[in-house]
């Protein structure tokens, strides 16, 4: 359960840094 969480959270930090990063190459 606890494992299942942790990669539940890694998951939703790597599609949020992706998403950010997408817009930051676009503002440039």
């Amino acid at each position: 359960m606890i494992k299942a969480a942790l990669v539940l959270t890694k998951m939703y930090t790597t599609q949020t840094y992706y998403c950010a990063y997408n817009l930051i190459s676009k503002a440039h």
